[in-house]
């Protein structure tokens, strides 16, 4: 598969309407039998265009992935051992893009003296982690934005330099 052409960079505040366009994007996307139409719509609902410099302002680094239109396609977050965000506009997944997202996150995290990674996914994307060396932990929950409590899973991988 060749891989398209993009630059990642550092999160800028500018980049706040389009992340928040894809990151609804990828979730209202997630597979039907992952998530109830009623789960994904609760948890699109509370994404901002704010919220992503309010993330940066709480000391997470978020790193994004332009497109050949120097548009955001992806971005990944992380602070500590955690990813906390990682998401790829659906017409852009299958394109090794968050695979190229996760690892340079991890070499931050590693480069900063983590030892795992830890992240709490959507049960939609717990095989993808699998595949980049995580190993699943077990259940977890997340409360989205509109009141609804969805099913995640909770995985991590040794990352230490």
């Amino acid at each position: 598969m060749a891989i398209p052409p993009m630059v990642v960079r550092p999160f800028r505040p500018d980049d706040g309407p389009a992340l928040a366009v894809l990151h609804r994007r990828a979730i209202l996307a997630l597979p039907d039998q992952d998530y109830s139409r009623a789960e994904r719509k609760s948890w699109a609902r509370g994404i901002s265009a704010g919220g992503y410099a309010a993330a940066v302002a709480d000391e997470e680094l978020i790193q994004v992935a332009l497109g050949g239109s120097a548009e955001p396609i992806a971005y990944c977050a992380h602070r500590d051992d955690s990813i906390l965000g990682l998401c790829v506009d659906p017409d852009w997944q299958r394109h090794v893009i968050g695979r190229r997202l996760l690892q340079r996150a991890e070499s931050m995290m590693a480069a900063s003296g983590c030892e795992v990674a830890r992240v709490n996914s959507s049960v939609s994307a717990a095989p993808f982690f699998v595949r980049c060396g995580y190993r699943l932990l077990g259940d977890g929950r997340h409360l989205t934005p509109g009141g609804l409590t969805v099913a995640t899973l909770r995985l991590e991988k040794f990352i230490a330099l």
